[in-house]
């Protein structure tokens, strides 16, 4: 299922990658996606010190690190490894766009999301990431879409095998 932050796939590239893990007891999975939301909103720490990833650094119109994100913040993405052509220009932020906690107790369900845009760049570029807790399993999803031109160039350089890895820090599998 598709979270409605998730826009209608136009144009260019699209990536759908999703990890999961399952919990021994609905209970622990409540307490397992609520450390997941914390992660996801801790941007300095997606994949610390990981030699050849990329380095997400959260940006707020203050300069303040090391505080959750927040909607208008504006993630800087940085590849370390020299070998990488075409480094992503640190001055290329994305901005986010929507953070969205939806609970649905009915179905034993609730979701977290947090949507970046590049509409800066006039186009309708997006990624979203999602935590999803449904019963006992807990999902970390990350869907882009209408990725064109020189934002798929840019994004593009973050490998699938690299967002699975942030996927995996969000869900305490790394």
């Amino acid at each position: 299922m598709h979270h409605y932050l998730v826009p209608a796939q136009q144009q260019g590239a699209e990536r759908n990658i999703e990890e999961q893990v399952t919990a021994p007891t609905a209970e622990d999975a409540e307490d397992w996606f609520i450390d997941a939301k914390e992660n996801l909103l801790m941007v300095n720490n997606w994949l610390p010190n990981a030699t050849g990833h990329p380095v997400f650094t959260l940006q707020n119109y203050a300069g303040t690190p090391g505080r959750h994100a927040r909607k208008g913040d504006k993630i800087i993405i940085h590849i370390r490894d020299a070998s990488v052509p075409n480094p992503v220009d640190a001055g290329e932020a994305i901005t986010i766009c929507a953070i969205q906690y939806d609970d649905y107790p009915d179905e034993s369900r609730e979701t977290f999301a947090l949507k970046i845009s590049y509409s800066h760049t006039g186009s309708e570029a997006t990624g979203t990431f999602v935590i999803e807790r449904n019963g006992k399993m807990l999902l970390a999803k990350y869907h882009s879409r209408n990725e064109t031109g020189d934002i798929q160039a840019q994004w593009a350089q973050i490998t699938d095998k690299q967002l699975e890895s942030v996927l995996k820090g969000f869900l305490n599998k790394e």
